[in-house]
């Protein structure tokens, strides 16, 4: 999702982004202007809770035990029917991928087919250009509906 209008106020900005928690929402490198290279730094500190890039702000994953249960299920559950069927790739959170406008999102779940994988290649970088076929995001309390 690209802004088309610039935000008058962080309060707009934060609208932008899903209505999410300003405290997800990193300062550094100011709103607006992170880029890739920025995000690998960020998420290569591992202090804080990873991060995606969207719309070139830094923003915290919302993370909860329950939804790392419900998407480890739901990993399971789709495996078990890619895995035997040789059909592709299951990824769990840590399998971020960057989008087409520039951002970089990392699903609970994900599934990349074999054909897809075939064409594009294996990805070797931490956030490949490759789309998955399939992305799923379990929601978790930091998440907003309009996120």
């Amino acid at each position: 999702m690209s802004i088309a209008v610039q935000a008058s106020s962080i309060a707009d900005r934060l609208r932008d982004l899903g209505d999410i928690a300003i405290d997800r929402v990193r300062a550094t490198p100011p709103i607006g202007t992170a880029t890739i290279d920025d995000l690998i730094a960020a998420n290569d500190a591992k202090s804080r809770p990873q991060c995606e890039l969207v719309d070139q702000a830094l923003v915290e994953k919302a993370m909860s035990y329950e939804a790392s249960v419900v998407a480890a299920a739901i990993i399971r559950i789709i495996s078990n029917f890619v895995v035997p069927r040789q059909m592709g790739l299951v990824t769990g959170a840590d399998g971020f991928f960057r989008l087409p406008a520039g951002d970089v999102r990392g699903p609970d779940v994900a599934f990349v087919s074999r054909e897809r994988l075939q064409a594009c290649g294996f990805p070797g970088e931490a956030y490949p250009t490759i789309s998955p076929d399939l992305a799923i995001e379990v929601l978790s309390p930091g998440n907003t509906r309009r996120k």
